[in-house]
């Protein structure tokens, strides 16, 4: 997969986790067993047609959680890592690489793009509504891309060359 970007070319990166802290919250009533964790990975990632992710467990200093190449690494050290928020957050990243078709490595880690990604799963698991979460992205002035109702829909919107962009 190569080198990750910058921060500098990923400017949605800290806004989207504050934006998920301030304003999704769940971080200390969504937690989940090692098993849980699992089988939210395995169901998420059979609806929408994707290989399995596959999750392990590594101490990563002050990050709770990692999507590297189809493997989300959660930190043990850290209680979030398995926060139902945080699994959903790099389950997103393993559908954005491989529902991109190629287009992935175009795409800001935490871009429209990505968050077609991250609000259709939280949509499809009855987490937050699609229009719900389109609603704190124009707040807080996250760029978006709506996902439409299907997965099609969802890959056709991640492997255009120019999309129009919502929110900021």
């Amino acid at each position: 997969m190569g080198k990750r970007p910058s921060i500098s070319k990923d400017p949605q990166q800290f806004p989207l986790y504050r934006m998920e802290r301030e304003e999704i919250g769940a971080r200390d009533y969504m937690r989940l067993s090692w098993k849980a964790c699992q089988r939210i990975s395995r169901s998420v990632c059979r609806t929408y047609g994707v290989p399995q992710a596959r999750l392990k467990r590594r101490v990563m200093g002050r990050w709770a959680a990692e999507w590297y190449d189809g493997v989300i690494t959660l930190n043990p050290k850290k209680g979030t890592a398995t926060d139902l928020l945080t699994i959903l957050h790099e389950l997103a990243h393993h559908l954005h690489w491989h529902l991109a078709d190629g287009k992935y490595n175009r795409h800001q880690d935490h871009g429209p793009e990505f968050m077609a990604c991250y609000a259709s799963i939280l949509d499809t698991v009855r987490f937050i509504p699609y229009d719900a979460m389109a609603l704190i992205c124009r707040r807080r002035k996250l760029k978006y891309l709506s996902p439409g109702p299907t997965v099609a829909s969802l890959k056709q919107v991640l492997r255009k060359d120019s999309v129009r962009r919502r929110g900021a």
